[in-house]
Formats: structure tokens, sequence, C-alpha cells
């Protein structure tokens, strides 16, 4: 729920010609943020293994909770926010009224198919980029047979590449539009995808993985985000997140086919349902940018 709330903010604290270096900025510094927190998870792993506890990752929520909230501090002290234009109503009353509200949304979207478009293509980028993150470890593991602690040490150079690339895609989307910024990013993910599903070299799967999949996974946040700026009525923008972030929090149909296909015993091919597995989400990415590609095509044509 904090995204929907985090995301609204994006407006207040950036003017229109900025607000994909921004978004950028938000989404590198958040992978930056893993280059602290995986170094110190994995040092509190190393430590709690020498007590023989009986669930070794108990204190890692802990870690988690501190790091966020210390994260969350400077937002609470130093930006501004809006003050309401109406009198707040009593909590029940404003949770009766924005329900009403959101589904008069959800049925009015058909008239609204630029915006419709884009929420069922950001989707389904996000189902994929969902799935690839949650089947890393897994993969990496079984496939090309990597030890666990190699797996969490690699998505530190990953982290600093998505930094780097998520700022870079900020910069790129104000200059040549959040759409189009969103289809490269989502070709990005599908070459990470496809070499990453098809070597058997630990060389050219970290390389896939840390160029095409940092740019890919930063970037669809990044210009989705702004994208749906772009697309929002003036005044909406609150809903209109809900219902983006909504959208993330369902995406899970990438991972289930994952672990289904992962599964399946391919004769003649080592771990070819984990691949299987792999390969499919660059189809799902694919759907999706095929969506916002016809979002754009419908704003330019209401623009003519």
């Amino acid at each position: 729920t904090s995204l929907s709330f985090y995301d609204s903010l994006l407006p207040v604290v950036a003017p229109r010609e900025k607000r994909g270096l921004v978004s950028g900025l938000g989404v590198g510094l958040g992978y930056g943020g893993t280059v602290i927190a995986i170094p110190a998870a994995m040092w509190l792993l190393d430590f709690y293994k020498g007590f023989n506890p009986v669930h070794e990752l108990r204190f890692h929520f802990v870690l988690a909770a501190g790091l966020f909230l210390l994260g969350s501090i400077p937002l609470f002290l130093w930006v501004p926010e809006r003050p309401a234009r109406k009198k707040p109503l009593p909590g029940q009353k404003v949770l009766r009224l924005s329900f009403r509200r959101t589904m008069v949304t959800l049925r009015a979207l058909p008239r609204h198919p630029a915006m419709l478009y884009f929420l069922v293509g950001n989707f389904l980028c996000v189902d994929a980029l969902n799935a690839a993150i949650a089947a890393y470890p897994a993969y990496a593991e079984n496939v090309l047979g990597i030890a666990r602690m190699d797996i969490m040490a690699w998505m530190i150079p990953f982290s600093l590449s998505a930094l780097v690339m998520g700022i870079v895609g900020g910069r790129l989307s104000d200059r040549f539009g959040a759409g189009r910024v969103m289809l490269s990013a989502s070709a990005a993910y599908v070459a990470a995808v496809v070499v990453c599903g098809l070597t058997g070299s630990k060389i050219l799967f970290y390389g896939a993985f840390i160029m095409f999949g940092g740019y890919g996974l930063s970037t669809v946040w990044v210009a989705g985000r702004k994208m749906l700026l772009d697309l929002c009525p003036p005044g909406q923008v609150g809903k209109y997140f809900g219902l983006y972030n909504v959208g993330h929090k369902l995406s899970m149909f990438g991972i289930l086919f994952f672990g289904l296909l992962a599964d399946i015993d391919i004769p003649g091919l080592a771990a070819g349902g984990y691949r299987a597995g792999m390969l499919v989400q660059a189809l799902t990415m694919m759907a999706g940018a095929a969506c916002i590609l016809k979002s754009m095509r419908i704003v330019r044509h209401e623009q003519t």
C-alpha cells in the first residue's frame, strides 16, 4: 500500500520535465540500497549460523524492518506534502467513498483505452519482471550449479548496474518519451531472458543478467511511472497509481508458470524445465510491450 502514496508524490517533488529523472533516481537508489542490504544479510546469516538457530533467517526480518524505517525517515522529515483542498471526512466515510470511486474508475476504464492498454501492458511486463527476480536463485542454483552465497554476492554488481541504468532510463524517458523507453527496456529484458535461458556459461549468464537485465528491470519501473503520469487526468494521480500498484501485487502468473515448468523433465536437456520456465517470461514481456505500443498509438491518434 505504501507504494501508492510514494508514487503519488512524484508530481509533487518533480517538475513535469524532470519526472523521468526523479523516477529513475528513486528506482536506481532503491536497487543501490541492496548494495548495503545484501552484505549485511550475508554477514547476519553467517553470524547466526554459529548459534545453530532454529530458523537462520529469523533476524533478517528485523534487519529488513530497520533498513526500511531508516530509508523512510528522510521522506517523512523533508518531503513537503500538498495540503488537502477539501475538509477531511471521518475514516469510515473515506473508506466507503474510496471504494465506490474505485468501482466507478474500473467500470469507466474501457472509455479510456490508452490507460486500459497501459495498465494491462504494465501488468504483463511487471509479471515477467517479478517472475525473473523470484526465479533467479533457483535457476542459478539448479541450472548452472552456482552456490547460494555466490548467488547473493552477484546481486551486488547487478544492483549497481540497475542503479546506473535506472537513472539513465529516467533521463531517456524525459528526452524521448516514456513509452519508447519502456519498449526499449522490454527488449533488453527479453534479450537477457533469452541469453540466460539458453546459455550454459556462467560468464554469459551474469553478463546478460547484469547488463541487459539491469537496464530492463530498472527502466520498466522508471518509464512505467512516468507514462502513467502522462496518461493520468489531473487530480487523479493517487487513484490510478493505486490501480497501477495493485497490478504489481497480482503479478503472480509468471512465477506460477515457472514453477510448473521447472518440474518437467525434458529428455536430452539437463534442467530443461527450468530453462523453459525462464524463456516463457520473454513471451509475457513481449505481450506486455505489444499493449504498451497499442496505448502509444491510441494517444497519437487522439492527438491528431
